[in-house]
């Protein structure tokens, strides 16, 4: 994964759905180099579209459980009421 973000630089790409597809291959492979990225792309917007899978991705993680639902509790807030509410129970608080 290393080498393909190196060639194709993929982490610091600006577009959600590169982002997205990007964060969720890396949290599948335990490439734990992303979390910071992951995190930051799930505060820093709300869409559910990518906020749920993003949480859900992290929170299946093998060490990314405790992170979802800390970074989850401390922005709760900033998400739609719908959304909060979703991702909640996606991370079984």
């Amino acid at each position: 994964l290393a080498k393909m973000d190196e060639t194709y630089s993929l982490t610091a790409s600006r577009n959600s759905e590169i982002r997205f597809a990007w964060h969720i291959l890396c949290l599948k492979s335990k490439y734990e180099k992303i979390f910071d990225q992951v995190i930051a792309f799930a505060t820093e917007q709300g869409r559910m579209k990518f906020t749920r899978p993003t949480y859900r991705a992290l929170h299946a993680s093998t060490i990314g459980k405790d992170i979802a639902v800390a970074t989850f509790t401390a922005n709760r807030e900033r998400y739609h009421p719908i959304c909060a509410k979703m991702v909640a129970k996606d991370l079984g608080l």
